[in-house]
């Protein structure tokens, strides 16, 4: 006898389907990235999963492992990492490898991510715990940049704050993110150079769409417009939260 399934209980399925594997991925989440639930709650942190298995989705990413992979470059590096000129090399493998299988495509990705993380951030992320503890130790008001000199005033603060990751970046995709900042400045009414900087500086470390990231919901642009018009405001305001969620990657 043939089974018969209506469109309803084809839907639940799928949605069963779907929160089981969320639940995996808060387990993976709750082993590898802790801070995440912390600081998003379990709520939180299952509707940014279900958001970020779509975006890998749209990516041409359906299966279990692949997805997972995916997600985990979406917390490495940002939701947005794929227009991210710091991480041009991710959307170049892909680019060059849009013909071949999801799997082999996360294997190849998998080989270049693990030998970036281990250059980059240092194989127990000691480089990436020293740049943070360089970001805490920011005052604003002594970044020294001036907006005649700011390109130059910039690379020397990226520089300065995270040698591996600026040694990596072409010179061509640090002068991107850059001009991302100063587009970002103006979005928010940043006249202060100072202040400028140090969106840059956190574009550096946490992606150039940080304000858009799922995975960040206290850094959500939304929660900024408040201070749009106020940016002595608004810049207090990120630099408290963007170093307190900073301090958690340390714990």
């Amino acid at each position: 006898m043939t089974i018969e399934i209506n469109e309803e209980q084809w839907n639940m399925l799928k949605n069963n389907s779907l929160n089981a594997y969320i639940d995996e991925l808060i387990v993976h989440c709750n082993e590898s990235y802790p801070y995440l639930e912390i600081k998003s709650g379990q709520n939180g942190l299952k509707e940014a999963l279900k958001i970020a298995v779509e975006k890998a989705k749209n990516k041409g990413f359906d299966q279990r492992g692949p997805v997972q992979f995916y997600i985990d470059l979406q917390i490495l590096f940002g939701t947005e990492f794929q227009t991210d000129p710091q991480y041009s090399w991710i959307k170049t493998i892909l680019d060059n490898n849009v013909n071949i299988g999801q799997i082999e495509k996360t294997t190849l990705l998998y080989h270049e991510v693990t030998q970036y993380l281990n250059a980059v951030h240092g194989e127990q992320d000691e480089y990436l715990k020293a740049s943070i503890i360089k970001f805490q130790n920011i005052n604003i008001e002594h970044l020294n940049v001036q907006w005649n000199t700011y390109e130059s005033n910039i690379y020397s603060l990226l520089k300065s704050l995270f040698p591996q990751k600026y040694r990596f970046i072409q010179q061509n995709d640090i002068k991107k993110l850059i001009q991302f900042s100063v587009e970002k400045s103006n979005q928010y009414h940043i006249e202060n150079a100072n202040k400028s900087a140090f969106l840059v500086l956190t574009m550096f470390l946490l992606g150039h769409e940080f304000d858009q990231d799922i995975f960040l919901p206290n850094l959500n642009a939304r929660l900024f417009k408040q201070y749009y018009f106020d940016t002595d405001s608004f810049i207090m305001e990120l630099e408290r939260q963007v170093k307190d969620y900073l301090k958690s990657l340390l714990q």
